[in-house]
């Protein structure tokens, strides 16, 4: 082998060690141009009107979805309140017209017989809570003339008098 024929051999190695990098550089390059091209294919499509459109729309579903459901829950929340307050409130109610009936009753007996009729015309009462209080009124004895002779005989209660002003 002569000198020439091992510089054409060297030569021939370094173009092809050349050629191989080449080959390697340009295949990174088109790798990074098909990354970039892909990007801007997904940046376009999620520009895309239609496609965009039909994402707000699933968007604006999920959303009313939503919505739909906290109303219901607050609605149902509601009405769980609201008939706890009405329970509360008609045994409160309850308690009250019972209490108020049974006060109603333990003074009927200081009303003078004559003045009870028209003491509970003049209410406004339920014809039925009017019905019991005739039949208690007609029932209960007459004690009017006990506070009528207590409040003679008790005098009135004298005023106090401030002892730094004497």
């Amino acid at each position: 082998m002569t000198l020439h024929d091992t510089i054409v051999i060297i030569a021939a190695l370094v173009n092809l060690i050349a050629f191989g990098g080449f080959a390697y550089w340009i295949k990174g390059s088109l790798q990074a141009q098909q990354q970039t091209i892909t990007a801007l294919k997904n940046l376009i499509d999620a520009l895309d009107t239609p496609k965009m459109l039909e994402r707000f729309e699933a968007f604006k579903k999920t959303v009313d979805l939503a919505k739909e459901a906290a109303i219901q829950d607050l609605e149902r929340k509601f009405e769980e309140e609201r008939k706890e307050l009405v329970r509360a409130g008609v045994e409160t109610t309850s308690e009250l017209a019972d209490d108020f009936i049974a006060l109603i009753v333990n003074l009927m007996p200081y009303v003078p017989r004559e003045d009870r009729k028209a003491l509970i015309e003049s209410t406004n009462f339920s014809k039925r809570a009017k019905s019991f209080l005739w039949s208690a009124a007609d029932k209960l004895a007459d004690f009017s003339f006990v506070y009528v002779r207590f409040s003679q005989v008790v005098p009135p209660p004298l005023p106090l008098v401030d002892q730094g002003k004497k």
